[in-house]
């Protein structure tokens, strides 16, 4: 039974290694803000005014752990993108 490894080609494998490294990380950091996100005292996060919008709602855990899930998801089409049928 031939690995995935098996089936990229030899020239691109530096390439399929970065992107599955990516993904990896990219994963534990979504994985991490997420549950950040789920598990802090929101009464710490809102700091602004009743009627206010939060100015820094682009920044949330939640956000960056947004973000990070469609660094992973680039990165798993690159790899996936490497990978020849046999």
């Amino acid at each position: 039974m031939k690995s995935l490894v098996d089936q990229v080609d030899p020239d691109n494998l530096d390439e399929y290694f970065s992107a599955v490294e990516t993904f990896s990380q990219e994963m534990a950091k979504a994985n991490s803000l997420s549950y950040t996100a789920g598990t802090a005292d929101f009464d710490s996060v809102n700091n602004f005014a009743k009627g206010e919008a939060n100015v820094n709602e682009g920044d949330s855990n939640l956000e960056q752990a947004r973000r990070a899930i469609e660094e992973a998801n680039r990165a798993l089409k690159i790899a996936s993108s490497l990978i020849t049928a046999s």
